[in-house]
């Protein structure tokens, strides 16, 4: 047993040691320095450290993760649509998929085309008018459900009433369906 801990502190030490060293390396460089209050980056630029500072550096830190993936999942594959809407892609048997880059043609086609223009500009017109109402009265709805009013339990049941109408038709198109039905009582006519 006692051989055991000598081991596991005798590994520790090295992590200890081995951690020491690499922040060492980490902040005695040519690219980045701590001397006292200051950060010296590439011998050059001296930066003063201030609560402020710290602050920031650690907000910044804490939202890294996510503006990574807001750049990885959202804003890369938004960027790329954008330019796949600029090319015509085909496959090709002996390279694969191809793209081609055509410009503005696929917008114009759009534009020429007489059944989706009037269908996306009914779109923008309902949309128009939806957006704001909806805005209004969801301000107006939060605002009722935040007052120290008798019966703020009714107000949010009121609220809360969409959401639950809106579920019924999906859950009865699902039953029609047959997606809450088990397929074993079915079968084996367990009844």
């Amino acid at each position: 047993m006692k051989k055991s801990l000598d081991i596991v502190k005798k590994v520790l030490g090295y992590i200890s040691l081995g951690f020491s060293k690499l922040w060492y390396y980490l902040t005695h460089n040519f690219i980045i320095r701590f001397k006292d209050n200051h950060v010296i980056l590439f011998s050059k630029i001296n930066i003063k450290i201030t609560r402020k500072r710290r602050a920031a550096f650690y907000g910044l830190l804490f939202i890294f993760p996510w503006i990574v993936g807001y750049i990885i999942f959202s804003f890369y594959p938004i960027i790329n649509s954008l330019y796949l809407t600029l090319t015509r892609t085909f496959y090709n048997l002996n390279e694969g998929m191809q793209s081609e880059y055509i410009g503005f043609v696929n917008y114009v086609n759009i534009v020429r085309n007489q059944t989706i223009l009037p269908i996306f500009i009914q779109y923008i017109g309902k949309m128009i008018i939806a957006v704001p109402l909806i805005i209004v009265f969801s301000l107006i709805i939060a605002l009722l459900i935040n007052q120290p009013i008798k019966g703020k339990g009714a107000w949010r049941t009121i609220f809360f009433l969409p959401v639950v109408i809106a579920s019924g038709p999906i859950l009865n198109e699902l039953i029609n369906q047959g997606a809450t039905t088990l397929p074993s009582f079915d079968n084996n006519a367990a009844l």
